[in-house]
């Protein structure tokens, strides 16, 4: 896990027809906005990486980046700082230990629930 820090106008990472021209298009890293904010941006006619448009905006306390990490596919759009922004950034590793430890959790809550319902006390 790391602190990165970028400038307004900034991208953090582009959609590309071309993986070569492009950083971080196969997703590589979760990203958690700390301070600043993001513009989500999309081709304007699928196919055609040059005229993109604003979806929506993300700040502070607002995370992306997890489709590509989780299905294992390029990122779906492109990320651009419409202001100076602070990132809590977490490569894939990172990414993966955080997601298991959050769905041990989420297994443990479901099985203590199960565990006080009447029907399942008699079961061993």
């Amino acid at each position: 896990m790391t602190i990165e820090f970028f400038k307004e106008d900034e991208i953090i990472f582009h959609i590309s027809n071309n993986i070569f021209l492009s950083l971080d298009t196969i997703g590589e890293k979760f990203y958690i906005i700390m301070e600043g904010q993001v513009g989500v941006l999309v081709p304007r006619i699928p196919g055609i990486f040059s005229d993109l448009y604003k979806i929506k905006s993300l700040h502070k306390g607002y995370s992306f980046g997890e489709l590509a990490l989780i299905n294992d596919k390029p990122r779906m759009a492109t990320i651009k700082c419409l202001k100076k922004s602070i990132l809590l950034v977490f490569d894939r590793k990172a990414f993966n230990k955080v997601i298991r430890q959050r769905a041990a959790e989420s297994i443990n809550k479901e099985l203590n629930y199960f565990k006080t319902r009447p029907f399942l006390k008699k079961i061993k």
